[in-house]
């Protein structure tokens, strides 16, 4: 398994008092979505899948939706591994 880290140059105005890079984390999802989502997904096939940036919001909306419906949270993970070993 490969370890991704990327690194993105900070802004030309802040190289002179700011680290060069910063660290960026990747997540388990398609690149062109650089912040982390999170999806409410209901055994109903009727209903669709409810996309959020926000973790807290997803939250609010699964607690919600789950008093009436079956349905799952779900978070995407970072690329790279902890190093407790999921401890």
């Amino acid at each position: 398994m490969q370890h991704f880290n990327v690194d993105r140059p900070t802004s030309a105005a802040n190289r002179g008092t700011t680290k060069m890079t910063e660290h960026q984390e990747i997540w388990c999802q398609p690149a062109d979505h650089p912040k982390r989502q999170f999806l409410v997904m209901f055994d109903d096939p009727q209903m669709d899948l409810a996309v959020f940036d926000n973790e807290e919001e997803a939250r609010a909306f699964w607690e919600k939706a789950n008093l009436n419906w079956t349905c799952y949270l779900m978070g995407t993970l970072p690329r790279s591994t902890s190093t407790d070993g999921g401890k």
